[in-house]
């Protein structure tokens, strides 16, 4: 994996090339927060991650660092054209996303909104111990994104 920080906003993973150095620094076992990536590396995250991933997702991209808890994002991708995205904002307008407004599930006890956004992204959006969080996806029924929802900690 090649792991770029651009603007100091994000950290982009990116299935490339392996070095024993890289693999010694991205291992942080000690972190009070790790993501567990393929092949037993590790890096620090803020993003507060899902227990629950629908059979067949995996993740392509990553946007957050230890340093930047404004406008954090998971993209998970099944096949060639289903696409998950679920961004974790300190803010509404951080992670805002526009579109038409449908029927909302509650979610954790907390009614959540839900639109389509001009691409035809199902989002539901949700307030949860200080964060906005918006999760949106092109090909995934709804049960299955409260469920991936729910299961954020």
């Amino acid at each position: 994996f090649l792991i770029l920080v651009i603007e100091n906003i994000g950290a982009y993973a990116i299935p490339s090339w392996r070095d024993s150095k890289i693999n010694t620094l991205i291992k942080i076992k000690d972190s009070a927060y790790a993501f567990n990536l393929p092949d037993g590396m590790y890096y620090p995250t803020v993003l507060r991650l899902p227990a629950y991933y629908p059979e067949g997702y995996r993740t392509v991209v990553r946007t957050d660092t230890p340093q930047s808890l404004e406008n954090c994002s998971l993209v998970l991708q099944n096949g060639e054209d289903e696409y998950i995205i679920l961004k974790q904002a300190t803010s509404y307008t951080s992670g805002i996303i526009s579109g038409e407004a449908r029927e909302a599930p509650m979610i954790n006890g907390v009614q959540a909104e839900a639109l389509v956004d001009q691409k035809g992204y199902f989002y539901l959006i949700w307030q949860y111990d200080g964060y906005y969080f918006f999760l949106g996806a092109n090909a995934l029924p709804l049960e299955e994104q409260v469920k991936m929802a729910e299961s954020i900690k």
